[in-house]
């Protein structure tokens, strides 16, 4: 955990300000503009501790329409949090303790990673809803230090698989809903505030055979397996996308399959816990 050195609203303001500025001046090369940010974020962090890592945090998940600030998002530290918080049951513990306790539903490999990693343990309340955010530091491939942020929705240790799926023949795969009753969707942080499956574990609600509508191409690409068998639950931004394969059916559940979406082949089957491990594992190590 990072010291904890107050900063007033008119230095939060200047902060603001300042990230903001960053890769407006165009004439300027991209490489040595990202640079410049890293490095601000890393001077911010070890000048301001825990609240310059809040105003970054507020920084990054800003939402705009129309060049209009669209939000009503509250951040807090987690022994911060008031009651009405599904995580207040964690304020009083230290904070590799409430990581391990909110994952004691789903143990795996990744846990330990997330426990070690996590530099700030944060909670965001917005629109109704909870999200609990795991701060951490990376490098990029020229040894930069910066900050991102993982997250996740509130538990929803209820969810069921929607009615069409179900009509489908397809079954709540038990792993999925362990990690549900942990948080109702996870992953990149921005993606989780938006319920947007890139680079995020999907909502119950939103999961869906997304990629039937292409089933009248398999003969033109002469796939080995039905669309139909598919149910995809997180997207790599770029048209690829995880997902459950129906045929592969593993301790009530499924095993999960990579679908390429440049060669239509499917690859690299394992099970939801080997995927976070290393899909979301590698972004904690700073592997890309």
């Amino acid at each position: 955990m990072l010291p904890n050195i107050k900063l007033t609203a008119d230095q939060q303001k200047e902060i603001c300000q300042k990230l903001k500025s960053f890769f407006k001046n165009q004439k300027l090369d991209f490489m040595e503009q990202l640079k410049a940010y890293y490095d601000y974020q890393v001077e911010l962090v070890k000048t301001h501790g825990r609240e310059g890592l809040m105003v970054f945090l507020d920084t990054e998940t800003e939402v705009y329409v129309d060049g209009v600030n669209n939000r009503s998002l509250e951040i807090m530290h987690y022994s911060e949090v008031p009651e009405s918080c599904p995580w207040y049951y964690l304020h009083e513990l230290p904070q590799n303790e409430a990581i391990r306790k909110t994952w004691e539903n789903f143990s795996i490999d990744f846990v330990d990673l997330l426990e070690n990693h996590t530099l700030e343990l944060f909670s965001i309340f917005e629109e109704g809803k909870w999200y609990l955010v795991y701060a951490y530091q990376v490098k990029d491939y020229a040894d930069n230090i910066f900050y991102e942020f993982l997250g996740g929705r509130e538990p929803n240790p209820d969810a069921k698989l929607p009615k069409d799926l179900v009509k489908a023949g397809w079954k709540m795969p038990q792993d999925l809903k362990e990690l549900y009753s942990v948080h109702a969707n996870f992953g990149d942080l921005k993606s989780a505030l938006r319920d947007d499956n890139s680079h995020c574990i999907s909502t119950a609600e939103k999961l869906e055979t997304s990629l039937t509508f292409l089933e009248e191409y398999v003969e033109e690409w002469e796939a080995d397996y039905s669309f139909f068998d598919l149910l995809p639950f997180w997207e790599d931004g770029a048209g690829n996308c995880q997902n459950f394969y129906k045929k592969e059916p593993i301790d009530n559940s499924y095993s999960t399959v990579d679908w390429d979406h440049e060669t239509k082949e499917i690859s690299g089957s394992s099970t939801l816990a080997e995927f976070i491990s290393y899909h979301y594992g590698q972004k904690l190590l700073g592997e890309y």
